[in-house]
């Protein structure tokens, strides 16, 4: 569903007449689990070092720690069923 709302966003900005940028989705909460879109300018975000959260790694250095569970959980949960078409596998409808 975010790919799909992140897809249709895109399309609505390019509409707009928004060049340059990169869309991507952004967590407004985790418990709800809740997103939004939004637009950058690509040359703000490109190349750009992003690391992981010092919360979210034991103090060993060798395991992820609760908080990072419960983070990455909605991003994971969940199975997606499979469709087929033909033999093929068929991963979107363009409607």
């Amino acid at each position: 569903n975010e790919s799909v709302g992140v897809g249709r966003y895109a399309v609505q900005c390019a509409l707009e007449g928004v060049s340059g940028d990169m869309m991507s989705i952004q967590r407004e909460s985790t418990v709800p689990y809740k997103t939004s879109f939004v637009n950058a300018n690509v040359l703000e975000i490109a190349n750009q070092i992003r690391r992981v959260d010092d919360l979210y790694i034991n103090q060993a250095g060798n395991h992820v720690t609760d908080a990072c569970c419960e983070y990455l959980l909605p991003l994971i949960q969940g199975e997606a069923d499979a469709v087929y078409e033909n033999g093929l596998p068929k991963h979107i409808t363009l409607a």
